[in-house]
């Protein structure tokens, strides 16, 4: 596992310390105690007032009540977390530095990359290759997130949606150990929802395990050697997500280390914090590459109608005998497709076709073609064209 350690006995926001006792199966209790309870009073003459404090009740045979702090601004807003810490800290047996790492982070899940010590230099790494990794980071989660909104084999465009998610990311500690970063994808979080753990699952939390999904399968693909494992993008990673990887790799020297550590929220409650390890190196790269251009070979001919601006033509007939020689009229569109981006499409055309291809180019008007887009290698080509028209 990469380690990482916060600081000891950070600053906890008490709204933090609550969505963690949710998420781990603690049951909220109403701060509203019965009248003749010597209750009230013991707590007010501890915390000042009765509304300073929340109280949790664990699960189990023996159930454990847990007083929470809620106002930060009161003097021993600090010394009542440690207490609070203190009581988690025996309750799940591991260390209270744990528990307040897991709490600062509840509304995160966090990705964090590490790159061998070979690849250091004065225990440093070139500022433009931490640059450039921290990037590639952020397109490795941006690809997970376009395909997420649409789960195909490749795109040829970064849907908006998956763009503005990953600028919402954080960039985290580095740490020690190997070089390592931490990239915190944060999780929307509907403040309405009354049990957090049972809330409907946001399109972050589905990024990330998206992105797992695609790393276990590489792995898995590296260790039987079976490339297929990989090719699931209706679950994993597309085309894209697998060339993003392997730049990633590759640009650290041929090795590097992941790891995603999943917030507790939308986990059944008494389960520990899911976490993920992966190591790749300079293999994986090879084998990346090669799931990327197969899901790329799986592209199925589509029924489409092309519009755009003429950018080519080729016409390999004596042009003053073009109307009687069945020869290779070809001309280039520029194409913008909704899931593939801005593409070059090849239509063969016919005679009458070709000459109103060439008129509508000299006008610089666009032309329209309905006909079966399918991929020829790394191009696109339309066959069976009909129905050109100007627009």
């Amino acid at each position: 596992m990469i380690s990482s350690k916060s600081a000891r006995n950070p600053e906890l926001p008490a709204n933090l310390i609550r969505a963690y006792l949710e998420s781990t199966g603690w049951q909220p209790q109403l701060t509203h105690l019965p009248e003749n309870s010597l209750a009230p009073k013991l707590l007010a003459k501890r915390w000042g007032a009765a509304k300073k404090f929340d109280t949790f009740i664990s699960g189990g045979s023996v159930p454990i009540e847990l007083i929470v702090p809620r106002d930060a601004q009161s003097t021993d807003y600090r010394q009542r977390v440690e207490d609070t810490l203190r009581t988690l800290e025996a309750f799940e047996d591991r260390s209270s530095d744990a528990i307040a790492a897991e709490i600062l982070f509840i509304n995160f899940d966090l990705l964090k990359s590490a790159v061998p010590n070979s690849y250091l230099s004065f225990d440093a790494i070139p500022l433009q290759a931490a640059v450039e990794h921290v990037e590639t980071l952020q397109e490795l989660l941006t690809s997970s997130a376009t395909t997420e909104i649409s789960p195909k084999a490749f795109y040829g465009r970064v849907r908006k949606a998956a763009t503005e998610y990953s600028a919402r990311c954080l960039f985290g500690h580095t740490y020690k150990g190997s070089f390592g970063f931490t990239v915190q994808s944060p999780l929307a979080i509907d403040q309405a929802q009354p049990t957090l753990f049972e809330a409907e699952i946001p399109f972050e939390r589905k990024v990330v395990t998206r992105l797992v999904n695609g790393l276990e399968s590489i792995s898995a693909a590296q260790r039987q050697n079976n490339l297929d494992i990989a090719l699931d993008p209706d679950n994993g990673l597309s085309a894209n997500g697998f060339d993003v990887l392997a730049n990633l790799i590759e640009n650290a020297g041929g090795h590097v280390a992941l790891e995603v550590a999943f917030s507790r929220r939308w986990q059944r409650q008494m389960e520990a914090a899911r976490v993920e390890s992966f190591e790749f190196s300079s293999q994986t790269v090879e084998i990346s590459r090669e799931v990327a251009e197969k899901l790329r070979s799986t592209y199925k001919p589509v029924l489409k109608t092309v519009i755009g601006r003429i950018i080519n033509l080729r016409n390999t007939t004596d042009p003053s005998r073009l109307m009687q020689q069945a020869k290779s009229r070809n001309v280039i569109i520029d194409f913008e497709d909704e899931d593939l981006g801005d593409i070059k499409v090849r239509v063969t055309l016919g005679a009458a076709d070709y000459l109103r291809a060439v008129e509508a180019h000299k006008a610089g008007q666009r032309i329209a073609v309905d006909g079966l887009l399918a991929r020829n290698g790394l191009r696109y080509v339309m066959e069976n064209p009909t129905q050109l028209r100007t627009l």
